[in-house]
């Protein structure tokens, strides 16, 4: 299951804080040092500095290539958070979300180590990719959270992170950087659910050295996509809203999202106007009253499916309403893995078809 980018809270960053400080004491009551004391400070902070930068080479060399290397193959990707010097060769390669894995497993690569939660485990089209190479990556952040936690990234000892789909971003990217080089989404996007599918994959595809697969990934997928769209044409020009009810209730409308808007009109289908409210109370429902409603539950259903203005919606009524988990946790983080997935899915296109066929012309 995939909360998809608009649910991720703001949660916190656990480990390297801008407010953090040493000593747990209140400086206001410390007495004056003397100066041997002064002395026995500055020999101990001195052999702490030396520790700490030896610590520093130590992860440098264990995240590194075994060999020597220069900045021979080296390239330099600019970020919406600053520049990243990118190795020629990563070994170590860390996906902080599953659609950055799913970026790189578009493009035959693996990364060694993954992020993976117990209450959110992978979808079908990741753990089928998985199985179909027969990798078995680290696994890292099996908490109850999205959270990045700092000091699970240094034991990692990565030689390159992919953050283009993390939202934590402007808390973690100066820290993270310190640790290997990140790979995020490039300027003038501000977050994840800004960027679209192509520059996904491109960005990541320029830090693996894989731009030339991915340019093969799109241009077929789009081919799949349009004939998808040729051998289905009663789905073809129908509108439709996707929404999800998240933990704490009521209805998001993802779709005026410009990454699910995208997704929904790779089967051939209008989203709603980007106006629409992407959180419609549930005493007006009236903006989810499409030709097609794509329907996913994360809580209690029934305080939506029970609801009497929900249930007066002409598309529910009609019974053009959709629960296809593939359909709907694709849209959350819409990567050519499951754009595929979906596209090849056959419950999918069942599903469409049968909504669409029951519009009233």
């Amino acid at each position: 299951m995939n909360l998809g980018y608009a649910t991720l809270t703001n949660s916190r960053v656990s480990g390297l804080s801008a407010h953090s400080h040493i000593g747990g004491s209140n400086p206001m009551n410390q007495t004056t040092p003397s100066r041997s004391g002064r002395r026995r400070s500055r020999l101990v902070l001195g052999a702490m500095v030396a520790v700490i930068a030896l610590l520093a080479a130590l992860l440098g060399a264990c995240g590194s290539n075994d060999s020597d290397s220069d900045s021979a193959g080296e390239i330099t990707l600019e970020n919406a958070f600053g520049t990243s010097k990118i190795p020629a060769s990563p070994k170590r390669i860390l996906a902080v979300s599953e659609a950055d894995l799913n970026a790189a497993q578009a493009l035959g690569v693996t990364p060694s180590i993954v992020a993976e939660y117990k209450e959110f485990p992978f979808n079908t089209w990741t753990t089928d990719a998985l199985t179909k190479g027969g990798a078995d990556p680290e696994r890292i952040w099996t908490g109850t959270s999205y959270e990045i936690r700092t000091e699970d990234v240094v034991k990692a000892r990565p030689d390159l992170i992919l953050a283009v789909g993390s939202w934590y971003m402007d808390d973690t990217y100066k820290q993270l950087s310190k640790i290997a080089p990140v790979v995020t989404f490039p300027k003038p996007f501000t977050s994840p659910s800004d960027v679209d599918a192509p520059t996904f994959l491109r960005t990541v595809a320029k830090a693996l050295g894989k731009e030339k697969e991915a340019e093969t990934v799109i241009a077929d997928t789009d081919a799949k996509a349009a004939q998808w769209r040729k051998d289905n044409p009663s789905v073809v020009g129908k509108t439709a809203a996707l929404a999800v009810q998240y933990i704490g209730g009521g209805l998001s409308n993802d779709s005026v999202e410009p990454y699910v808007a995208n997704y929904l009109k790779m089967f051939g289908l209008v989203p709603p106007p980007s106006t629409d409210p992407a959180k419609p109370s549930m005493e007006d429902l009236s903006s989810l009253d499409r030709d097609i409603l794509i329907l996913n539950f994360y809580a209690d259903r029934k305080e939506i499916t029970e609801n009497s203005v929900f249930k007066n919606l002409a598309v529910v009524r009609d019974g053009r309403t959709i629960e296809n988990k593939a359909l709907s946790e694709a849209a959350g983080t819409p990567t050519y893995l499951n754009m595929n997935y979906v596209l090849d899915n056959a419950g999918v296109r069942d599903a469409l078809t049968a909504a669409a066929g029951k519009v009233k012309s």
